[in-house]
């Protein structure tokens, strides 16, 4: 049977003294019990503060396998066919695209804003109706999609899941005609309402994601996050629609000529294209050295239409 603690730590007390008398060294024992409650309070202090990056920014908690009604059934023999609303292209040498289809709706374009004076280029705010179906890029043209479709890389920056950039309007519109010849479907850019109703993706706040820019960090490569490069498209979280990078990393051409601001804009989702500057085109969406402002689903920029920047790329747009 063992001995009381109470005993065990009077002698223990006795034989330290003697220890102490003849000048020994002395080792002191720390109760099992002990060291299982400093264990405990070292396991609940992980560092975390609560602000830990999400673990997986392309994980939005929808389980396509899950069944609510019994157990999960095991993934089919066969390849999976693409979910309806979903287009990939096949551009070669192991390189594909995704599009997702964008429905077709009504949105209010523009904004009534004055949180920066750059923001009178995006009124009046006006009703846009987007008659057909269309599909819009998941991701920014990558530097290894151009690579297949073109045949160089014009890039500053250099990697296969960055986006391509340094491109101009005019060479952005050569790779959607090259690529719509090699794959039969009809590619563009997309027109300026296009790229906000799909960027919005049903919202009407500053960002897609809602008015607190404090969330950008979450969503955007911009002068806060970006590191002064582009970064691999889709590594931040994506908007409603699942579309990624539609605020910061690159800059993104639209079709449209430069417009001071949307006065006669056009009310469906036609690129507008008399009139206004015709040397200059739109860019939408800001870039990695973008404050947090130019970021917004409504701020609208201009650029000259064979100029380059290492900060301006593209997505495309197909006909559904």
């Amino acid at each position: 049977m063992p001995y009381p603690r109470s005993s065990v730590v009077t002698l223990l007390a006795v034989v330290l003294v003697m220890i102490l008398a003849a000048g020994c060294p002395v080792f002191i024992p720390i109760w099992p019990s002990d060291v299982a409650d400093n264990a405990n309070n070292d396991a609940n202090d992980n560092g975390d503060d609560g602000s830990d990056e999400p673990s997986d920014p392309n994980d939005n908690g929808d389980d396509a396998n899950a069944n609510d009604n019994g157990p999960v059934e095991p993934p089919p023999d066969d390849p999976v066919e693409p979910q309806v609303g979903e287009l990939t292209l096949d551009l070669g040498g192991g390189v594909s695209m995704e599009l997702a289809l964008i429905p077709t709706g009504t949105f209010l374009m523009g904004t009534e804003s004055t949180a920066h004076t750059t923001l009178e280029r995006s009124r009046p705010v006006h009703t846009v109706t987007i008659g057909r179906d269309f599909y819009i890029g998941r991701y920014e043209v990558t530097q290894a999609q151009w690579q297949a479709v073109m045949g160089d890389n014009p890039s500053g920056f250099s990697g296969d899941d960055l986006p391509v950039e340094s491109v101009s309007w005019f060479e952005a519109v050569e790779f959607c005609e090259t690529l719509s010849a090699a794959t039969g479907y009809d590619i563009r850019l997309p027109t300026e309402a296009q790229w906000e109703y799909a960027c919005r993706a049903g919202t009407t706040t500053a960002y897609s994601f809602g008015d607190d820019a404090a969330g950008l960090p979450d969503y955007a490569w911009y002068t806060d996050t970006g590191e002064f490069m582009t970064h691999e498209v889709g590594a931040k979280l994506p908007n409603f629609w699942n579309l990624f990078d539609m605020h910061g990393n690159a800059l993104e051409w639209c079709e449209d000529v430069w417009h001071a601001d949307y006065t006669d804009a056009p009310s469906d989702e036609a690129a507008w294209s008399t009139d206004g500057d015709p040397a200059s085109r739109v860019l939408r969406g800001g870039g990695w050295y973008s404050p947090e402002h130019n970021l917004r689903s409504d701020y609208r920029f201009k650029y000259r239409a064979d100029g380059r920047y290492h900060g301006i790329g593209f997505r495309v747009v197909a006909g559904s």
